[in-house]
């Protein structure tokens, strides 16, 4: 019940907090966002690490689930999409995205 009421509530939060993550991705700019978007698991996952007890583990793992709906992961990869589109020559991007979609 746990995992699927973090799952739940994260979807709703992404549904929510969607319009405001894409100004601030507009407003910051893509890689700012990509950071942030990254960062938030990362530290999540962090302190599962450090952490001892079981009980605490689930609990943040929940906390990780609802985060990762909640910014909406699927964002990420838009925006690495999108990130690929303006670094990289447009002859060189059908074999960028490949390598990007082999990473996934």
């Amino acid at each position: 019940a746990g995992l699927a009421q973090a799952a739940a509530l994260g979807s709703l939060a992404e549904l929510l907090l969607a319009p405001w993550l894409g100004r601030l991705s507009d407003a910051q700019g893509r890689k700012p966002s990509a950071l942030l978007f990254c960062l938030v698991p990362t530290l999540t996952r962090i302190a599962v690490t450090l952490t001892r007890s079981p009980r605490a583990r689930l609990r943040i793992l929940y906390v990780d689930l609802f985060l990762l709906r909640a910014l909406g992961m699927m964002q990420l990869e838009a925006t690495i999409q999108t990130m690929l589109s303006d670094s990289v020559a447009p002859a060189a991007q059908p074999r960028a995205r490949g390598e990007f979609g082999a990473l996934k």
